[in-house]
């Protein structure tokens, strides 16, 4: 099936990613919290787990 100039107006996309997108930035926010807080981490595990 060919897609047309106006199909692409009309028609929503098929596939957004937009799923990919959410486990993508959730993923960054989590290694964004788990840095900030790696020396509590550390220094709670007696230097075992960073």
């Amino acid at each position: 099936m060919h897609c047309h100039s106006s199909d692409a107006v009309l028609l929503p996309p098929m596939c957004t990613h937009s799923a990919f997108w959410l486990w993508a930035t959730g993923s960054y926010l989590l290694a964004k919290v788990l840095k900030a807080t790696d020396e509590v981490i550390y220094e709670r595990t007696h230097n075992i787990v960073s």
